[in-house]
């Protein structure tokens, strides 16, 4: 069992900072994909087909349970912290498991991230609520939204990050290795680049050399 959690601003009735929680059970691969509250079940399960749209039969049926502090809010801008904390729960990042994750954005058909309403106070929230440290991630749409608001984010010590889509995120869940980093493949020890360098400049010319011979010197 692995579990992540994210938080999100609401701006009803009665503005707060809400969260959802994600427990996954990497183990059971039934595609099975509940939530504690009913009345938000069906919203639920659309994000979790958008943001999952694209992945690998292994962990696009990982079973996962959802849970939400408070399901008396209305919209969809709840989208894109539930699509992390999918993510962190299923992939484990342990990296940064321990930061605080805020999130607002609406996840649509392939995991495009859309604008959201009232995006102001929900920046607002955010400097309320926020520790040092931690992460806010939001649409780029909304990037010009609130400008002044960002900024005191920034100066508070959060780090700001927006996107288009979720796949520029996936660094908040999935750690780069070599298989999905060419960079890292690049990085050779000095005694590879040695050897490389004797084997072009000598041994080869040397093979050349004797296979000439052989065969024309007899």
């Amino acid at each position: 069992m692995q579990q992540s959690e994210v938080f999100f601003p609401t701006c009803g009735p009665t503005p707060r900072m809400n969260r959802v929680q994600v427990v996954a059970y990497p183990d059971r691969r039934n595609g099975m994909r509940s939530c504690a509250s009913d009345r938000k079940l069906a919203q639920v399960k659309r994000v979790l087909s958008y943001s999952r749209d694209g992945e690998g039969i292994e962990s696009l049926d990982t079973d996962v349970v959802i849970r939400l502090d408070d399901d008396d809010f209305d919209g969809l801008s709840f989208g894109l912290a539930l699509a992390l904390a999918d993510k962190r729960a299923r992939f484990s990042m342990e990296a940064v498991s321990e930061l605080t994750l805020c999130a607002t954005g609406i996840i649509n058909n392939k995991g495009k991230i859309g604008a959201v309403d009232r995006f102001p106070d929900k920046v607002a929230l955010a400097i309320t609520f926020l520790p040092k440290d931690s992460i806010f991630v939001y649409p780029q749409a909304n990037r010009t939204d609130d400008a002044n608001g960002l900024d005191r984010l920034a100066k508070g010590g959060v780090k700001l990050v927006c996107a288009e889509d979720l796949s520029y995120l996936v660094k908040l869940w999935e750690q780069p290795d070599r298989a999905t980093n060419p960079e890292s493949n690049r990085r050779w020890h000095p005694w590879g680049e040695f050897t490389f360098g004797v084997l072009v400049g000598v041994v080869i010319p040397v093979s050349i050399v004797f296979a000439y011979f052989t065969v024309f010197g007899s």
